[in-house]
């Protein structure tokens, strides 16, 4: 099998250009309108599918925005029951002091 090459100059070139422009609307065709229509609804529906995730991502932010006002809350309220627990241990504390000071003064007056 021999290959041949053939050296294609500028003028025949754009001999083939100028036939294959005049040819391509009848080969495209319907083809062509039909893929352009397609184009167009495929790009309406990225569209839509965008801005649905845009509001989704509102939707998520203002979500988390309420999660994290309620974490404040609780964070707070932890504080708070942290506090209150360490006064009872302070009571608690002093009380149970005050108690073995009362013991061992009762067992040194019977002693």
């Amino acid at each position: 099998m021999g290959e041949t090459m053939m050296e294609i100059g500028t003028e025949q070139l754009e001999v083939v250009g100028q036939y294959v422009r005049g040819r391509i609307h009848e080969w495209m065709g319907e083809s062509d309108m039909v893929l352009r229509e397609r184009i167009v609804r495929v790009e309406e529906s990225i569209k839509s599918q965008l801005e649905l995730m845009r509001l989704g991502f509102e939707q998520v932010d203002k979500r988390s925005e309420q999660v994290e006002r309620r974490f404040e809350q609780v964070d707070k309220r932890f504080d708070r029951v942290d506090k209150r627990f360490d006064r009872m241990f302070a009571l608690v504390s002093r009380l149970f002091l005050t108690l073995i000071g009362g013991f061992i003064t009762v067992i040194v007056q019977l002693i």
